[in-house]
């Protein structure tokens, strides 16, 4: 894997008012939302152009605390990884709000940067994080290039106030090493398509 040249993006902006509400707003219960202190509740709506049916949409991420509105992003596609850590007294939220970017919010002082290798997102060819997991001061990250075998990106001792060295000197991995390929005769262009990612 080669993505080593992470750098802060700034955030998209989007227009709500031209998009529909499309799922209503609702507490996040999936697998990839870790477990938070119970002071903290994550909330999803996701929104969608009715002229353009075929796009993917925005989804509004609200994070609450106590019961009260804390903060909120958006999100350009309409799943959400999420995970929840503490690191040195801080609390974080690790997320993205682009679907081929990582974002880490420090919930203590409500900062939000943006990560990714920005020359790869112009092409639609950046790392797509679809997961998170921690492990003493290790960040992983599992995900894709789009259309390309799942790997996992390994930041280790990373800080998360201050994450570009970890990222830009991550380790990879991928579970499909060692797996031996089975040719699908509906699928010709698969090898094409793996030796370009």
């Amino acid at each position: 894997m080669f993505r080593k040249n992470y750098s802060v993006i700034e955030a998209r902006e989007y227009d709500l008012s031209v998009f529909d509400v499309i799922d209503e707003r609702k507490k996040t219960e999936t697998h990839w939302y870790h477990i938070m202190p119970e002071q903290w509740t994550v909330y999803t709506t996701l929104f969608k152009r009715s002229d353009k049916p075929r796009t993917w949409g925005v989804m509004k991420v609200e994070i609450e605390k106590n019961d009260e509105p804390y903060m909120e992003f958006l999100r350009n596609y309409p799943s959400l990884p999420f995970l929840y850590v503490e690191q040195n007294g801080q609390e974080f939220a690790i997320t993205s709000t682009d679907y081929q970017c990582i974002t880490i919010i420090n919930l203590t002082t409500k900062e939000m940067k943006t990560y990714c290798d920005a020359d790869d997102i112009k092409h639609g060819a950046g790392f797509c994080p679809i997961g998170f997991d921690w492990d003493e001061g290790d960040l992983y990250v599992d995900g894709c290039i789009w259309g390309c075998p799942e790997e996992t990106m390994i930041a280790r001792e990373i800080d998360l106030n201050n994450p570009i060295d970890a990222f830009n000197n991550a380790d990879w991995q991928s579970d499909y090493d060692d797996e031996p390929y089975v040719e699908d005769e509906d699928d010709d262009d698969w090898e094409d398509e793996v030796e370009n990612c």
